[in-house]
């Protein structure tokens, strides 16, 4: 079995990243009155909610102990919504947007290494995740574009 001590440092990062995500939609979705945008978050929300648990499974797999939250993440989500009050809806999802981007490209690289391991099952369950950060980044950049940087 191959050492994944390095992998499983830099999984836990994008496990943190989740965290932040699952605990951060929620309360976005409070600070909308859009109804569209108040759907968008609840699914967002919805897919964290497995994202963390498929993640913590994969690394599991790997012999970690992966946390099951981060007080930091909740506390950094209130934050961020603190700040829409000043600078509107559309700094948080740009935010959003972005580390849903990043941690699509860390869930490709994954791939790419459990792939040159041979571990297809393991690179299928990445390219999965993949596919739904890209999704979600795709939906966030639909709304960065349409929502006012902030209220007048």
């Amino acid at each position: 079995m191959a050492d994944h001590r390095a992998l499983l440092e830099d999984m836990v990062l994008a496990l943190r990243s989740e965290f932040g995500a699952r605990a951060l939609y929620p309360l976005l979705r409070r600070r909308t009155r859009d109804v569209e945008l108040k759907r968008v978050l609840e699914r967002l929300a919805e897919d964290e909610r497995e994202l963390v648990e498929r993640v913590r499974t994969l690394m599991r797999g790997l012999g970690a102990k992966p946390p099951a939250g981060r007080f930091r993440r909740r506390v950094a989500a209130w934050v961020i919504v603190a700040a829409t009050l000043v600078f509107g809806l559309r700094f948080a999802l740009r935010l959003c947007q972005d580390a849903e981007s990043t941690v699509a490209r860390w869930y490709t690289e994954y791939r790419a290494h459990f792939a040159e391991l041979g571990d297809v099952e393991r690179a299928r369950v990445c390219e999965e995740l993949a596919g739904i950060k890209r999704r979600h980044a795709s939906w966030l950049e639909t709304w960065v574009q349409n929502v006012p940087f902030r209220k007048r």
